[in-house]
């Protein structure tokens, strides 16, 4: 497989996933995809095949068909806000929410609204973002195709999310740190940091709704002038597993290190905590 059919392949089974509405945010086949993709993106030469073929088997899995949302196209409203959007959430009246998603699709850019809704998740402190900023990422890969129903499945997955325990969802002071992240942590933790450390429109009002959990300090406190490990080893690791050794949450664990390798590198942070961190996640 080429790096040509591995992305055509790619675009087929998120059309196919974004129909499947009945699945937890954490587990939806979207975020597998998102994490494929760009671990096949670390050696486009050589895509992991296996890993698509894994992909599609556990999009089987679930039951899924051609979603009909309730929308009215006839009738926009004269003044379209975010606020309405937000009401409609926080009220959790699903047909309202997709119309007035709808109604905002139709003046306002479809990347600005999904930020908007990532900001909601997080400032509700819903599980949802993890599947938000997968939507996020897909939409930048695939040009924006799928928008709409890339956008509701956003709203869906917010509606159905539940909130996250402070336990699970705090990285305050020390715990922001690589050294004293576990398992269970680590990857909320390297897609909060990709968040952060993005380029994004509603930037101050996302870190703003993540202030109150989270906190860099411990990660961004000094620049590092050495030497980082290449993310090609990440790739070896997966391409030695192939199809049957490959699972869920081993895919998810190698791109949160992914993820979290790319911001250390990018932004010059100290690697040393992660690199032992990502020596022990590896040993499965």
């Amino acid at each position: 497989m080429n790096i040509t059919e591995a992305k055509e392949k790619i675009s087929l089974l998120y059309e196919k996933a974004i129909n499947i509405t009945a699945v937890s945010p954490v587990l939806h086949p979207v975020r597998i995809i998102q994490a494929s993709k760009s671990i096949i993106g670390i050696n486009k030469d050589n895509p992991i095949g296996e890993l698509l073929v894994f992909n599609e088997e556990y999009i089987d899995g679930f039951a899924f068909e051609d979603v009909k949302y309730k929308i009215d196209e006839s009738s926009i409203a004269e003044m379209v806000s975010y606020k309405s959007l937000e009401e409609a959430l926080v009220n959790g009246n699903a047909p309202m929410a997709q119309q007035k998603l709808y109604e905002l699709s139709r003046v306002s850019e479809g990347m600005q609204i999904i930020e908007f809704l990532l900001e909601y998740s997080l400032r509700y402190t819903k599980e949802s973002f993890l599947l938000i900023w997968s939507i996020y990422r897909m939409m930048l890969f695939l040009d924006k195709k799928f928008m709409l129903q890339s956008l509701l499945l956003c709203v869906d997955s917010i509606l159905s999310s539940k909130d996250v325990s402070e336990n699970e969802f705090l990285f305050k002071d020390a715990e922001s740190s690589f050294k004293f992240l576990n398992r269970k942590k680590y990857e909320k933790f390297s897609v909060l940091c990709q968040i952060y450390f993005s380029d994004l429109v509603r930037k101050e009002k996302i870190l703003d709704a993540m202030s109150k959990f989270v906190s860099f300090n411990d990660v961004v406190n000094e620049k590092y002038n050495g030497s980082y490990e290449s993310r090609m080893k990440l790739w070896l690791y997966l391409s030695e597993r192939r199809c049957g050794k490959l699972s869920y949450q081993m895919i998810l664990d190698v791109d949160a290190i992914r993820g979290m390798m790319k911001v250390v590198d990018d932004n010059k942070l100290y690697p040393y905590d992660l690199y032992k961190y990502t020596k022990k996640i590896l040993d499965y």
